[in-house]
């Protein structure tokens, strides 16, 4: 069980530990992009996560959480490497679809197989609480990573992406030291499983439904205040070093709530 646990926590780590965040949208800037350009490269971004969502979660049934964690991470560390070298509109476009893939395929994957862990050891009252510890990390992680994100950004905007693509790389064996825990199931027709869950989910169980777009209209909102603190800082000509720090302070308030 504990190696599951800190194979866990450090692929939480790897997730979270983002240096770009902090900086990304002056990195767009200084590659001539414009607000509209960042908004149109996280739509792609959120609709290649949105759009798997739920085939990704009916994967990791079938395939097995191990493996789509490795996969998602592998997809990090590619969309990481494709930002680090290079600087058209278009090869950050692939980028994003990279990262929303991995995203897609790392969320839930990895609240599964922590919740397979408690079970199999007969400790699924402690699952909420390793799951409140866990996204702790991350945000603290987050945080942290704000102010070396801001430095290193100081120096080069390059600098960033580089260190990220190694943190990205680290949690591949992270989730290769995983232990699968989940029985998989034997599916005789993959596409008709896939809709007959995406009916499930969107149109027979109303309620499961509501609370779907529920989730989707917060985290959109609060992924909108996100994306607009860097234009503002640069609107205020906020000191470049500045903006990881800041970006910390925001985060240290998400990850204080997490740990109650």
């Amino acid at each position: 069980m504990k190696q599951n646990i800190l194979a866990l926590y450090l692929i939480k780590l790897s997730k979270w530990f983002s240096l770009v965040m902090p900086i990304i949208v002056l990195f767009y800037e200084d590659h001539g992009l414009g607000l509209q350009d960042v908004f149109i490269l996280k739509s792609v971004y959120s609709v290649a996560a949105v759009t798997l969502e739920i085939p990704s979660g009916y994967l990791a049934d079938v395939w097995g959480r191990k493996k789509c964690l490795i996969l998602g991470y592998i997809l990090f560390f590619g969309g990481y490497l494709c930002y680090s070298f290079t600087s058209t509109f278009t090869a950050f476009l692939f980028a994003e679809i990279l990262l929303g893939t991995g995203q897609t395929l790392v969320n839930g994957a990895d609240s599964a197989l922590l919740y397979d862990t408690t079970v199999r050891y007969k400790k699924e009252e402690l699952y909420l609480r390793y799951e409140g510890r866990i996204t702790m990390i991350g945000n603290f992680a987050e945080a942290i990573a704000g102010i070396f994100g801001g430095l290193l950004a100081a120096y080069s905007l390059r600098y960033p992406f580089y260190a990220q693509a190694v943190i990205a790389f680290s949690g591949i064996p992270a989730a290769f030291a995983l232990r699968e825990l989940n029985i998989k199931s034997k599916i005789q027709s993959p596409i008709q499983e896939i809709m007959r869950i995406i009916k499930y989910s969107l149109v027979t169980n109303k309620r499961l439904c509501y609370n779907i777009m529920f989730s989707g209209i917060i985290g959109a909102a609060t992924l909108t205040m996100a994306w607009f603190v860097q234009p503002y800082l640069m609107y205020m000509n906020t000191p470049t070093s500045w903006f990881g720090v800041i970006w910390t302070v925001l985060n240290l308030t998400v990850g204080i709530a997490a740990l109650y």
